[in-house]
């Protein structure tokens, strides 16, 4: 039976805009018992997925009007989720994102061979179309699970530590006046009307002892109830909450083996609803899991089953296996009441996820029947990823904190610091548990809050407020800026308190002006902006240039953030320049970014920045020098845009071939099947043969297109060697060094060509690459011990047109080598291996140490 629950095969809509592909997919699906509807848009698609009747949607991307991605949007949208296969001959990275991202099953791209290609795209049909229907079949049963907790006929609440009731079920609250049924209500106000907590309340106990509670209580004559009390414990062991469970008991007294089977039963419904359940035979040492666990991990239930804890083990992290195995042997040997664990196991595919594990051992006094641990595990990856990012961010706030050379405190509004920063401990000489609890004032040796409380003021304004005042006990004039925190009710819940020493000398001060003043007829007069910052980014100078550049006023910018003039997609790497040059004292950072002009324009500038410091090389703040090359900016945006549309072109071009190439070929491999007179497939094999030439050329476009594209750049020699050797089966030894190299980012393709040669031609599995000067050049040599290349072909493997294989790539790698005016050639001896040679001018290397061999 298909996934679909149909014996006549699955029902397909195949969408399009290649006539011939559509016809030639048709054939070939409908050949393997696939019912297939095809249509040339998804506008034409749609009326048809309105009826229903599809198991899946196949589509294509690149298509006129609505391309596949909009046509899936349009489907998910109107909350159809029908299985959505997209089938395209695009394979640019951000399409696959947002076909998945948008509810894509699957991403095929096109080409290659016809048969194996269509197999492949119907096994992610039929894989597809089985996922969803178990997907539906999984959602039903939780939804039946739920439906089993609100009808259970005993009484189950939920609590939380502070006694509040978090869930009841119709039977919790049956005997309790319709007023008072409400969640988050005291359990001993709702149930027995008690304004504390019951005298006899058994959830105490078990909140001290973190246990389950269990006994059975005699109402009146006859009347009996059995009282469960299980709490819920977090990661760190500690009571979460806790279930309160209640069943009359009255009439199956006896039946005590049926109760406490159902209470498991009960117990492991409610934690295993979104989780995957496992059983362990102590008698047999094995244990078995269900069908959501295995898949958990990537398996079948079969794959996994009967293992002994020794073989589970190595499922587990290593750094958890000592806890694992401890928890469970006490489980088994009934040193634990319940086995609790989090821990990581092995995916299938080599990762770990993490696991929070729960069982019980099941005690039954039938005297037949042995004794199993029972449990549930559920994946808690996402909650343990964002912990740990939690704890990132909270070290990396820390961080920033204390490396803050001012004063930082946070005050609640009574005044009572909560803490301060590095500096602040540091110029108070105390530690921060003397500061813990004691209010800033107290810290200063006063009794009551200061005069012109800063603090109080910021309250008061409920924003930033800003003081210079003098601490006599710190014997320091400070720059005092509080800023309250206001929470989303509008309730003041901290202040932070920026303290800045400002008791510099005048001296100081007076030398910077003086330094200043040498050189403002040379600042003044020149064509560029020159400008200074205080470590804030607060404008201290800018030049008359600005207005020539900008149209601003030189005196209207001073004093303003040099922050709000930024562009705002160019404000994050300003600021991180900014900092590196005040943080990391670099000599000089040159960055492009955009500035806003008095009329609010934006325009490209070009800035050397670097750091101006004091005679005691304390950093003063940034300064710079910015030049208008709005102009080039624009030329270059020009020759963008006529490029990506040449690019574009070139684009269409080729999916159009390479369509109408594929379907060709998949019209041949039909021919052939049909076909078996000696003359008419020597013929098809030609057609199949010159198919494949065309595809071949298509091919080498799109790499010859992307020539010159961007700009050369520096490339590390080595780290491209290692990424190339991970995608290539061969093995290579370099022997270079740290070398870079100026050249065009397409520089990997050459060495990419190189070592594909090598493997079809070579006879060799593994190569050596090496580097030496000459003259000021740097030659870096790439050899093997295959066949070599004869002398009469050592020129002409660089042309477009020789050989069967290799004559493309090498082309494509002397034209990509030559626009920054590199060479290749060939230096081996014919029978003892090739030896290609990349002579690399004089000004286009660096970071190479040797000498000429």
């Amino acid at each position: 039976m298909t996934p679909s629950g149909s014996e006549q095969g699955l029902s397909l809509l195949y969408v399009d805009d290649e006539p011939a592909l559509l016809d030639i997919a048709k054939i070939y699906m409908e050949s393997r018992g696939y019912h297939v509807t095809v249509c040339e848009s998804a506008v034409q698609a749609l009326p048809y997925l309105e009826s229903g009747g599809f198991d899946a949607v196949i589509s294509d991307y690149q298509m006129p009007d609505v391309d596949g991605v909009a046509f899936l949007k349009a489907l998910r949208e109107r909350g159809d989720n029908i299985p959505f296969i997209i089938f395209t001959g695009k394979d640019r990275e951000d399409v696959v994102i947002d076909a998945l991202n948008m509810g894509a099953d699957f991403y095929v791209k096109k080409g290659g061979d016809p048969r194996a290609q269509f197999t492949e795209l119907l096994n992610k049909v039929e894989y597809s179309v089985l996922y969803r229907a178990n997907k539906d079949d999984l959602e039903k049963i939780n939804s039946r699970f739920n439906r089993v907790l609100s009808l259970i006929p005993d009484m189950v609440s939920i609590h939380d530590r502070d006694m509040n009731i978090l869930y009841s079920n119709w039977k919790g609250f049956a005997a309790v006046p319709d007023e008072k049924r409400a969640l988050n209500t005291k359990c001993h106000r709702t149930y027995r009307g008690f304004d504390d907590i019951c005298p006899d309340c058994q959830a105490v106990e078990v909140l001290e002892t973190r246990r389950p509670f269990q006994t059975e209580v005699m109402l009146d004559e006859g009347h009996w109830i059995d009282l469960r009390v299980i709490p819920v414990l977090d990661e760190d062991g500690e009571v979460e909450m806790f279930v309160e469970w209640v069943r009359d008991i009255s009439d199956i007294k006896m039946t005590e083996v049926g109760l406490r089977k159902g209470n498991e039963r009960l117990h492991n419904l409610v934690d295993g609803i979104y989780g995957g359940l496992w059983e362990f035979d102590p008698s047999t040492g094995r244990g078995n899991t269900d069908e959501r666990f295995a898949s958990m991990l990537g398996y079948r239930p079969e794959e996994i089953t009967h293992l002994t804890v020794a073989e589970w083990a190595r499922f587990v992290h290593p750094d958890d296996s000592p806890r694992f195995l401890s928890a469970f042997q006490a489980a088994i040997c009934g040193e634990s009441p319940r086995y609790e664990l989090d821990h990581r196991l092995r995916h299938k595919d080599g990762h770990y996820i993490w696991m929070r594990a729960t069982g019980m051992m099941e005690l039954l006094t039938d005297g037949v029947t042995p004794p199993k641990v029972r449990g549930v595990n559920i994946d808690i990856t996402d909650i343990k990823e964002s912990e740990e990012e939690l704890k990132r961010q909270k070290t990396l706030v820390e961080s920033i904190i204390d490396g803050v050379g001012d004063i930082l405190a946070i005050q609640h509004p009574d005044h009572t610091v909560e803490r301060y920063n590095r500096a602040g401990y540091e110029a108070l000489g105390i530690s921060p548990e003397e500061a813990e609890g004691r209010k800033c004032y107290q810290l200063l040796g006063r009794e009551k809050e200061c005069d012109n409380c800063v603090t109080k003021a910021a309250m008061l304004a409920e924003e930033p407020v800003e003081v210079e005042k003098y601490a006599p006990e710190m014997g320091r004039h400070l720059l005092c800026r509080n800023t309250p925190v206001i929470n989303e009710d509008g309730e003041i819940i901290r202040v932070v308190q920026h303290l800045r020493d400002v008791s510099e000398s005048d001296t100081a001060v007076d030398a910077n002006r003086a330094g200043e003043d040498r050189y403002r007829m040379l600042v003044e007069s020149s064509i560029d902006v020159i400008w200074s910052l205080d470590t804030d980014s607060i404008i201290r100078y800018i030049s008359p240039a600005i207005g020539r550049i900008g149209g601003h006023q030189q005196d209207g910018l001073t004093g303003k953030s040099f922050l709000e003039f930024i562009h705002p997609n160019d404000l994050k790497a300003v600021e991180n320049v900014i900092a590196q040059v005040i943080d990391e004292r670099v000599s000089s950072e040159e960055i492009e970014f955009r500035v806003m002009d008095s009329e609010g324009e934006w325009i490209w500038t070009s800035n050397s920045i670097t750091l101006l410091t004091s005679d005691e090389g304390e950093p003063i703040g940034p300064i710079g020098v910015s030049r208008d090359i709005n102009e080039k900016k624009r030329s270059e945006e020009v020759l963008e845009k006529a490029r990506n549309q040449l690019s574009l072109l070139g684009s269409i071009t080729r999916h159009d071939i390479n369509n109408k190439a594929f379907a060709a070929r998949g019209y041949l491999d039909l021919m052939k099947e049909t076909q078996k007179e000696d003359a008419s497939m020597e013929m098809l094999e030609n057609v199949d043969h010159c198919i494949k030439n065309i595809i071949s050329n298509i091919e080498f476009s799109q790499g010859f297109q992307e020539l010159g594209a961007k700009a050369p750049r520096w490339i590390n020699l080595c780290e491209m060697l290692e990424s190339l050797s991970a995608r290539v089966d061969l093995s290579i030894e370099v022997g270079c060094g740290e070398v870079e190299i100026f050249a065009d980012p397409m520089f990997y393709k050459v060495f990419e060509n190189l070592l594909e040669n090598t493997i079809s031609h070579s006879g060799t599995s593994s190569v050596s690459v090496g580097a030496h000067n000459d003259g000021g050049d740097l030659v870096i040599s790439l050899e093997d011990d295959g066949v070599g290349v004869p002398y009469e072909a050592k020129e002409r493997i660089f042309e477009r047109s020789y050989g069967d294989n290799t004559g493309m790539g090498l082309f494509l790698a002397k034209e990509i080598l030559a626009i920054t005016d590199i060479s290749i050639r060939e230096k081996g001896v014919p029978g003892e291996g090739a030896v290609f040679e990349i002579v690399i001018p004089r000004g286009t290397h660096r970071g190479f140490v040797g000498s000429a061999p």
